[in-house]
């Protein structure tokens, strides 16, 4: 159900075979749901493997605003379903100038405010070479936090 990856922090990746949903569902930019299985299998492996994390954060967006990011949306709706402190780490854009899976080498490590000592899990979409996580886990760990990331897939 689940795949690891591990760097100075953990990754983890949702295996569900309906990467295309997914993408498609991403595409939409959140107009349609999130399939319902996913949902369901996302909640699974959090209330299964990730539990008392301190907050919930997505990563920076990259084309679009905390309005209009769908990853962001089903970011609320874990808080509300696990009872975790959700929480804009970051600001409305990412630094990334182009579209494209290489394009994700363009973000910087951003500075944020989070006190130390917290445990974060950062939610995201789709993971493709890692580099989002990358820089969004160093500047949690700039903070003195402990970041753990989850993709859908």
């Amino acid at each position: 159900m689940l795949r690891t990856r591990t760097r100075e922090y953990r990754y983890y990746i949702l295996e569900h075979n309906s990467r295309e949903k997914v993408t498609g569902w991403k595409k939409s930019k959140g107009k349609l749901p999130l399939p319902l299985n996913i949902y369901c299998l996302l909640m699974d492996a959090i209330e299964e493997y990730f539990q008392e994390f301190d907050l919930l954060t997505v990563p920076a967006p990259s084309f679009h605003t905390y309005d209009n990011y769908p990853i962001w949306e089903i970011a609320k709706r874990v808080a509300k379903d696990c009872g975790i402190r959700l929480e804009k780490l970051f600001p409305d854009h990412s630094g990334k100038k182009r579209m494209g899976w290489l394009s994700s080498i363009d973000k910087k490590v951003q500075e944020i405010e989070l006190d130390p000592g917290l445990f974060v899990l950062v939610l995201d979409d789709v993971f493709t070479t890692g580099y989002t996580f990358r820089v969004t886990c160093e500047a949690i760990l700039n903070r003195g936090s402990y970041p753990c990331c989850l993709a859908l897939c």
